[in-house]
Parts: C-alpha cells; structure tokens; sequence
C-alpha cells in the first residue's frame, strides 16, 4: 500500500525534528527517568493520530505486515552500540546486551518477513516474534534509561547524533508498529475463527 503523502510528510517532520534536536542538543539535559516518558508519549501521539484521523487510521489498516516487521531489521543499531564499546565510548555490559539482542531480533525480522508460512503459522510466528520484539524494545529502553541515569558521559551520547535518534524517533516508531502488528494478528484470528471450514492451519 502505498504512503499517503500526508503521513510521509508527518514522518519527515518528525524525523527533521529529531535531527535538529540532536545537532543542537536541546533533549540532551533531560533527566534519565524522562527518556521512557518520551518515548511512550511519542508512541502514543501516533496511535491517537491514528484512531482520530481517518487517512492515518487507513493507512495503519492497510499497510503490509511484512513492511512492519521489517522495520524492525533497524534494530541492527546493536552492531552500532558495539562500535561505540570498541572506541571507548560505551560500557561493555550495556553494548553487549542490548548490541546483541537487538542485532537477533532485526535478524529474526527478516527471517519471519521472508518465510513462506502458511496462515495459521504465520500467525503464531508473528505473535511470539511479535512479544519478544516488544519486550527487547522495552528492556533496551530500561538499560538506556539505567545508563544515562549512571553515566553522564554516555547520557549526553543519547542526547546527540545519531544516538538521540532511538529516544525521538526510531523507539517510539517501533513501539507503534508492535502495537499495529498485535492488533492486526487480533483481527485476523477473529475473522479466521468465524470462518467454521477455515483450511488455512
């Protein structure tokens, strides 16, 4: 489905935002516990934009699953965090963990957009795919938040480019498109089980 030019542009604002935000700094003085705060706030900007404006909310039920899931093969950001340990700049704990769960989930994401599941399996591989990708996000946001709460120097990393870019855009973006891929499984198991003769297991 293509990309209503109204929502590409709402995106590309979004983006500049985050760009400009990084290059001057403006986010980087805020405190660790309100970078969680920013991202589900952002999130949920966009779901409300959503359910209220009737082009955002069809082009959210029309978009392809496959393209959801594979925004999440940005996730390889980890082999960025692992760059960053490599020159000093981040602690190893923090850049193996979350450098290493993200670079299996962006890889699983296109495991799972490439295979030839029927249905029914694509299905529950979409689920669980889905859980883990949610909460991998969720537990990259409690580790940034724990580091920047710990380490001055690295919190003014996610302060700046390009790093700011996973609190003020690349997060939240795909805080919402688990979201979109939840509810879309949701309406597909419900169509499938009114469906009494369904062959698509």
């Amino acid at each position: 489905m293509a990309t209503p030019l109204f929502i590409r542009g709402l995106l590309w604002l979004w983006l500049l935002a985050a760009v400009y935000l990084g290059h001057t700094q403006g986010l980087a003085h805020l405190p660790a516990w309100a970078l969680p705060l920013l991202c589900v706030a952002l999130a949920g900007a966009v779901i409300f934009l959503g359910d209220r404006i009737k082009l955002v909310r069809e082009w959210f039920d029309g978009v392809e699953l496959r393209a959801l899931v594979l925004l999440s093969v940005t996730r390889f950001v980890g082999f960025y965090f692992l760059h960053l340990f490599a020159r000093g700049e981040l602690p190893a704990q923090f850049a193996f963990v979350s450098g290493w769960s993200e670079n299996l989930i962006a890889a699983s994401a296109l495991v799972v957009a490439a295979a030839p599941f029927k249905p029914a399996l694509r299905r529950r591989v979409l689920a669980v795919w889905n859980v883990i990708g949610f909460v991998g996000l969720v537990l990259l946001t409690y580790n940034v938040t724990r580091l920047a709460g710990d380490d001055e120097a690295a919190a003014q990393l996610f302060g700046q480019l390009p790093l700011n870019l996973l609190p003020q855009f690349l997060l939240p973006l795909l805080l919402v498109t688990h979201f979109l891929i939840h509810r879309r499984l949701e309406r597909e198991n419900q169509a499938a089980a009114a469906r009494p003769e369904s062959t698509d297991a």
